[in-house]
């Protein structure tokens, strides 16, 4: 590590400074002081008088540095300050890897917002001849980061899904064309026909088995809630699982689902939700990440509407204008007609 070439530097002549004296302490507590003692020992028991007292009190001497050095060879791994150093160096290693974070995170979130930015950018402009559906444009956008995505939220298996979902109802349209596709089976919860904008799955899942699901898949346990959430089969066996097993035709084990929001608004109008087979947990901020992709969901549903009210708007002006025309130039041949008859009859 570059930035801790210092402290490895100091910790270095550090530890060779200490190095001998630590050795020589090591030496004067195992085998020195134990020498002096123990022949302090044998005089104290084999002599009387002075001798005795002389050797009781060297004794006494003796044992107290054995335990003061005993004690400074226990408390020196507490006590160095290399063990300082080391704790400076780990926590640059913290910071170091809250940067890589950071960085990681930023990185995803600028993905995320240059990719919706193009996306709204695009919307007015990917209508031609008349608008077209919400879903082809949304698909173009989200495969630019679907590789990205799985790492930000803390996708750990190959197998996953990204399911974004609309209210039919919340979707402008000049027909229903775009919702042609089992319409009448998209109902969620007996109340929201729903639309499948956005749906990627990493092993070919039919859009519609959600809905073939009904309340067993995460769809319908998400749009109830109407608000974030995240759970595994586990989690809710009576609905998820049947006599301990998984229903047939279920595609995840770990989801997670954040409702779409109107523009301004805490009213609903879609769902986004990630599955994954996965049984390790998703990332810690997975609510929070998914909820600012949400947020950017909320904002191209808003501008596709704007584009497709916008484009109404002109078709319906250019329809008036078609018609202020017809109506002149009938009228001018209405006129034509009548000069030539005066004509005729003048003749």
């Amino acid at each position: 590590m570059p930035a801790a070439n210092g402290y490895w530097k100091s910790l270095r002549s550090h530890v060779a400074a200490i190095t001998w004296s630590r050795k020589l302490m090591t030496v004067a507590c195992s085998v020195l002081l134990p020498v002096f003692e123990a022949a302090l020992v044998n005089i104290a028991t084999g002599s009387t008088g002075d001798a005795r007292s002389w050797a009781i009190g060297g004794l006494f001497i003796f044992g107290s540095l054995h335990i003061a050095l005993f004690a400074l060879l226990m408390m020196a791994d507490q006590q160095t300050p290399a063990m300082h150093i080391v704790d400076a160096i780990e926590l640059e290693e913290q910071v170091a890897t809250l940067k890589r974070e950071l960085h990681r995170r930023w990185e995803a979130s600028k993905m995320i917002r240059s990719a919706f930015d193009a996306l709204n950018l695009q919307t007015c402009e990917s209508f031609g001849s008349g608008p077209t559906g919400i879903g082809p444009g949304l698909k173009r956008i989200m495969e630019q980061f679907s590789c990205g995505l799985p790492p930000a939220l803390g996708i750990t298996s190959s197998e996953y899904t990204f399911e974004v979902y609309f209210e039919i109802s919340a979707i402008a349209d000049t027909d229903d064309s775009q919702f042609e596709r089992n319409t009448s089976t998209n109902v969620v919860n007996q109340s929201a026909l729903l639309f499948p904008v956005y749906f990627y799955s990493t092993r070919f899942v039919d859009a519609e088995l959600p809905f073939e699901l009904k309340e067993k898949s995460p769809l319908s346990w998400g749009w109830g809630r109407h608000h974030s959430g995240q759970a595994t089969l586990e989690d809710d066996r009576e609905r998820f699982l049947s006599s301990g097993k998984p229903l047939e035709g279920t595609y995840f084990h770990r989801f997670a689902t954040v409702p779409v929001r109107w523009a301004c608004s805490d009213e609903q109008a879609g769902i986004f939700i990630v599955t994954s087979m996965q049984r390790d947990p998703f990332a810690d901020d997975v609510i929070e990440t998914m909820k600012f992709v949400a947020s950017l969901l909320s904002q191209y549903h808003s501008a596709y509407n704007r584009c497709v009210y916008e484009w109404l708007a002109e078709q319906a002006r250019e329809e008036r204008a078609r018609k202020a025309r017809e109506s002149r130039a009938r009228a001018a041949q209405v006129m034509r007609d009548e000069s030539e008859i005066d004509d005729t009859e003048e003749c």
